[in-house]
């Protein structure tokens, strides 16, 4: 029999049971795997990860049950529309036949010279001694920050790395384990909220610039793409039918907001209509679950948002919603449930669960409608709570020097620094300092340099003393800041959904280093990996940064 517990504080009531769950179920799926030898898809040894809040590999895989019916990708032959764009051949090789013989030779000639280019792409990816894997949003310990070196400051489309177009739309970030970049998407069109929907971008500076998201007509499909971070080569697809029906959405987002989270060895996948999938990094079926059934309908205003989180050997899945509002731990071998927090109804979230160090042990933080909640990782027993109720929850807090820095989200909402450890109630306490008014509506705060940095909907970068919360300085750019901002070589980087990436200096005066052009819409944030940044604009994956050589030369 399960066990039960049911600890009340606060006047809130929550049950956690520790049980094992029914076995996950799922329905057919189509894969589609593709490798020629323009595209290696050989694995680059990485840097062991360690330590709290990391993810780290390990786990068996579980073979799939074969379908004959895949999809086919391009395989050899011309240059396809999803090729990268560095690869693309200069002039027609038979333009001027002279005879077939001579269009043979010229084309087997062509493959030969694609074949060593893309061997030496890979071998100089391969053997990059600094690459740091980004296996979840917001990066190694989900803080938003690289060790790397050695990152670009100035690009422009001309001098992309790569950049390929995706299978469907999307708002939800890539991440990058080794060799792969993995990133989820939308087919087809699914059903919007019907009437005006709110502008999330308000002031002078972004009146009008702020767009949907655009959608195909046709049936919804749900879509995980493996692509070649080297290269920018798609190595596979996953397809997945939509099941089910979901909360009417935002027009500026799909089913495919939650981000993919892996350990090197799987990929989770999960949708807003509550569809989870396990993968095997070559795109083979390990598990599959509907918690849109199981839990209950993701029902929550404008649409599901919350991504997975991933710490050892526990996936923590967020379904606060509006007819049943639960928190999740799954064996990420098997799908199973180890262990459920049901905190009733109408807690709603679109945060994600994030694993930090406390001075006691491990902290699983959780920013919801309700408060601030931290619970064990292992057990989902709750360890303490801060803040108060809130309208919309979105962001997610970061760790620095033992002390949690949160948002709630919302139109200029509050933010907090909290000391982790305390028990109950900690709001008199563990709270060093609060602000009422001023955070982001959706993106997540950055430490960096000693400072604390925010970007805004109004395009307004701001700097904060982390020692009280005051602001130092702030500066308008004329973006749309909805993406998290990323932090590596002495440089912040932030995406605007202008099309634009800008770039500061993490200083206590406002020094904007670069404003680089990316094109498209840039709802996610980005990932860091091998030298390279890695962003997703609504439809393209775009790779910036040092080419390998061979790859630069043509």
């Amino acid at each position: 029999m399960p066990r039960s517990v049911r600890p009340e504080d606060a006047g809130t009531k929550q049950r956690i049971v520790l049980a094992p769950a029914s076995r996950p179920t799922g329905a057919a799926v189509t894969v589609s795997e593709e490798t020629d030898s323009r595209s290696p898809n050989g694995s680059r040894a990485s840097r062991p990860s360690s330590g709290v809040g990391r993810i780290s590999g390990g786990g068996r895989s579980t073979p799939p049950v074969a379908r004959d019916d895949r999809v086919k990708g391009p395989v050899g032959g011309p240059q396809s529309m999803e090729d990268p764009v560095y690869l693309s051949p200069s002039g027609s090789c038979d333009s001027q036949p002279s005879s077939a013989g001579l269009v043979a030779r010229s084309r087997q000639g062509r493959a030969a010279r694609l074949l060593l280019l893309a061997i030496a792409v890979h071998l100089a990816w391969a053997g990059s001694a600094t690459a740091e894997n980004w296996p979840q949003w917001r990066g190694p310990e989900g803080t938003g920050h690289s060790p790397e070196k050695g990152l670009p400051e100035r690009w422009s489309p001309e001098t992309f790395a790569w950049k390929v177009p995706l299978l469907g739309v999307g708002v939800s970030s890539p991440v990058v384990w080794g060799d792969r970049v993995f990133v989820t998407s939308q087919r087809g069109k699914a059903a919007l909220r019907p009437g005006s929907h709110p502008k999330l971008a308000r002031g002078a500076d972004v009146e009008g610039k702020e767009r949907a998201l655009e959608s195909v007509e046709g049936d919804v499909e749900l879509v995980v793409e493996a692509f070649h971070a080297g290269t920018g080569r798609r190595l596979w697809e996953y397809r997945l039918a939509k099941e089910g029906e979901h909360t009417p959405l935002h027009e500026k987002h799909n089913l495919a907001s939650p981000s993919p989270v892996t350990d090197g060895e799987s990929v989770f996948a999960w949708f807003g209509t509550g569809q989870l999938v396990a993968l095997s990094r070559d795109g083979k079926r390990l598990w599959q679950r509907h918690l849109g059934r199981e839990v209950g309908p993701f029902e929550i205003g404008w649409g599901h948002g919350s991504s997975p989180g991933l710490h050892g050997d526990l996936l923590y899945l967020l379904c606060y919603h509006k007819p049943a509002s639960k928190l999740l731990a799954l064996d990420k071998r098997t799908g199973k449930t180890r262990w459920e927090v049901d905190r009733g109804d109408d807690v709603r979230s679109y945060s994600t669960p994030l694993v930090i160090p406390g001075p006691a042990g491990e902290e699983l933080i959780v920013n919801s409608t309700d408060r601030l909640d931290a619970y064990d990782p292992a057990t989902g027993a709750q360890l303490w709570y801060a803040g108060g109720s809130h309208n919309f929850a979105i962001p997610v807090p970061t760790l620095h020097d033992g002390i949690l820095y949160a948002s709630r989200g919302y139109r200029s909402g509050p933010y907090y620094a909290i000391r982790p450890g305390g028990r109950g109630d900690v709001n008199a306490t563990h709270v060093r300092w609060q602000v009422e008014t001023g955070a982001p509506y959706i993106s997540s705060l950055i430490h960096a340099g000693g400072l604390l940095f925010m970007a805004n909907d109004a395009g307004i970068v701001t700097c904060v003393d982390p020692k009280d919360g005051s602001k130092l300085w702030q500066e308008r750019t004329g973006g749309i800041f909805s993406a998290s901002p990323v932090a590596g070589d002495g440089r912040l980087y932030f995406m605007s959904e202008t099309g634009e990436a800008f770039v500061f200096a993490p200083d206590r005066t406002p020094r904007m280093l670069a404003r680089n052009e990316v094109g498209g819409r840039i709802v996610a944030s980005p990932a860091i990996s091998g030298g390279r940044i890695f962003i997703r604009t609504d439809d393209h994956l775009i790779a910036v940064g040092a080419r390998p050589a061979a790859a630069a030369a043509r």
